[in-house]
């Protein structure tokens, strides 16, 4: 059934994955906002990268901290670097260290 988050998120992926980045939005952001880590991190990336969204750091950065405080690893490291380089959050190398290791 489409009403599981992890269907949710591999439909959106599936679609994020043949660049169908629009159509796959709806559906990353059902999985996301049911807290599915995995699609909160896809979310940060497709605003990181403006991936049928306008691009906005400060939105990825959103997506990434939701995920990356429950463990998500890839999240951690996507928010790491934010604070790393400063994206979408002043640098902070105590906090990218933090999140990177």
């Amino acid at each position: 059934s489409f009403r599981s988050p992890a269907a949710q998120f591999e439909l959106g992926r599936a679609m994020h994955e043949r660049e169908a980045y629009s159509e796959s939005l709806p559906w990353l952001i059902m999985a996301a906002t049911q807290d599915h880590p995995e699609a909160q991190n896809l979310l940060g990336d497709a605003y990181s990268n403006g991936e049928g969204v306008p691009q906005s750091d400060t939105t990825a950065l959103m997506w990434y901290r939701r995920a990356a405080a429950v463990g998500w690893a890839e999240a951690q490291m996507n928010l790491g670097n934010c604070y790393l380089f400063g994206r979408g959050v002043a640098e902070d190398l105590g906090m990218a260290v933090r999140w990177l290791s």
